[in-house]
């Protein structure tokens, strides 16, 4: 490609800070969680309400936590792991 259009230089991903998510609704609503005007914009698209709002009420959740034996029932008394599978 650097042959073919060696007067255009490379963008990185990580330098857009997640701009290019917002040329389609879809992608952008992943970035509605972390931005206001994003989510302000979304919630106007027709049929982007019931979504914004599912957005909004998973915002508010709390992390729960499991009973000693919820966890056993789910993992097992023992949970096999090796320091390659720990990373």
């Amino acid at each position: 490609l650097q042959l073919l259009f060696s007067d255009l230089r490379p963008i990185r991903e990580e330098d857009l800070r997640g701009s290019f998510r917002l040329e389609a609704p879809l992608p952008a609503l992943e970035q509605a969680g972390r931005d206001r005007n994003v989510r302000r914009v979304l919630a106007a698209l027709p049929g982007f309400e019931d979504r914004i709002l599912r957005l909004d009420r998973a915002a508010s959740w709390e992390r729960g936590r499991l009973s000693r034996q919820a966890v056993d029932r789910l993992y097992g008394r023992r949970v096999a792991m090796s320091a390659s599978r720990m990373k």
